[in-house]
């Protein structure tokens, strides 16, 4: 029984080797053969299925994206075209770039401005089919940069009237219009303009400084009236002929003297009430220049908000001087611009310029000193920096006047 029971233990692994052939064959037959070489597909026409698969499905997607493309467009819904064949850090950097404005101006994305003209503008302010906005004449964007000096409207420096609902915005400029259509609530949502008064500025320095220059300059950005006394003279004389003071400043002028300081103080202060000096301000070019004339303006309240001194160096000036007469033309008659001539007045300049500088700084503390040394680009911004200072003071003042409320220096005195 023994032996038996061997030969049937020895028997069985054979059995179960056959079963597990059977099941293989039964889930892998023998007839599913490789395919033969001849059948294998080839790799040039692996290539053009793959590129007709592909070119089928790229007209497929851009099929698609052209629908909803212009599904967008019915809607008014802006579509952004980035070229994604980039590297990837190109591709990211643009598709911020395009949506940080949509991120930024998120509170006007649907806001709709229109550009007009300054007639037709004017045109439909006085028909009352649009009403001018809370700003006034300010600029919504210079004002939010912290501009403190209202703009004016003139050839150099013409408005670019913007429709934004049922109001008129005015702006100074193409680039602070573009900034105002692409997000108009920020610029709308900001506090109303301070109160403003007219500013009056006065430029003293030697000759050839560039006091002129910058004053022209600042005439020119702000819209302010440019006046010197010879300015205001000829003011008087060609607009005013048959007055008292035409009269005597013509007696003087007829005999080759200067007009007297007296004289020339009342044909400023007319030429101060125009319409201009009274609205924007005015930038007096070269007066005062001596302590008397400082005290006959101080006697008819004509006080400058802020006063510019250009220093610049002796050296310096007559330099200047050789440069100018190299490069200008020779004319038939004598200039004032000899070096004898300009040593003289800058010998005065330097006598008289210390006094008149102690009594504004004691007296308004209205007096900044500029180096006049430097770029003339470098002393206009300086120059504007200080005025939008002092502009800037002078507005809360007056804002704090107007509200009843007291009023004190950096000394917390009571002003």
């Amino acid at each position: 029984t023994v032996r038996e029971d061997e030969d049937m233990s020895e028997e069985e692994p054979d059995n179960d080797e056959d079963d597990i052939d059977n099941i293989l064959e039964d889930e892998f037959p023998k007839d599913e053969e490789v395919m033969s070489e001849e059948e294998e597909e080839q790799e040039t026409d692996a290539l053009e299925r793959l590129r007709g698969e592909l070119g089928e499905k790229f007209e497929a997607d851009m099929s698609n994206l052209q629908i909803i493309q212009e599904e967008f467009e019915k809607f008014l819904i802006p579509v952004i075209l980035i070229n994604g064949s980039r590297k990837i850090h190109i591709v990211q950097y643009t598709l911020n770039t395009k949506l940080k404005p949509l991120v930024e101006n998120r509170a006007s994305i649907f806001e709709k401005c229109y550009p007009i003209s300054s007639r037709l503008a004017q045109k439909m302010l006085s028909f009352t089919y649009k009403y001018i906005s809370s700003f006034g004449y300010w600029d919504p964007v210079k004002l939010n940069e912290g501009e403190t000096i209202k703009p004016v409207e003139n050839s150099e420096n013409p408005l670019h009237p913007v429709i934004h609902r049922q109001y008129i915005y005015f702006l100074s400029s193409k680039e602070t219009k573009e900034k105002f259509m692409k997000n108009p609530i920020k610029y709308i949502c900001q506090p109303k303009p301070k109160p403003t008064i007219p500013i009056r500025i006065a430029i003293l320095g030697p000759p050839k400084s560039g006091k002129t220059t910058v004053a022209k300059s600042i005439s020119s950005e702000y819209g302010l009236k440019r006046l010197s006394i010879g300015d205001a003279l000829r003011y008087v004389l060609n607009n005013q002929p048959d007055t008292e003071l035409a009269l005597m400043l013509n007696w003087h002028l007829h005999k080759g003297m200067t007009a007297p300081d007296e004289l020339a103080i009342q044909a400023l202060e007319l030429s101060l009430m125009g319409s201009v000096c009274n609205t924007a301000g005015v930038v007096i070019d070269g007066y005062p220049v001596t302590k008397h004339q400082v005290s006959l303006l101080e006697a008819r309240s004509i006080i400058p908000m802020i006063i510019f001194e250009l220093d610049v160096p002796s050296k310096e000036i007559f330099r200047r001087l050789l440069l100018e007469k190299k490069t200008e033309s020779s004319l038939p008659y004598p200039l004032h611009n000899s070096s004898q001539i300009i040593a003289v007045k800058n010998s005065r300049y330097h006598k008289n310029i210390g006094e008149i500088r102690q009594y504004y700084e004691v007296q308004h503390q209205n007096w900044y000193v500029i180096d006049g040394f430097h770029s003339k680009w470098w002393i206009w911004n300086e120059v504007i920096k200080k005025v939008k200072m002092v502009n800037k003071y002078m507005q809360i003042y007056m804002e704090r006047i107007k509200a009843g409320k007291k009023t004190y220096n950096s000394e917390n005195k009571k002003m």
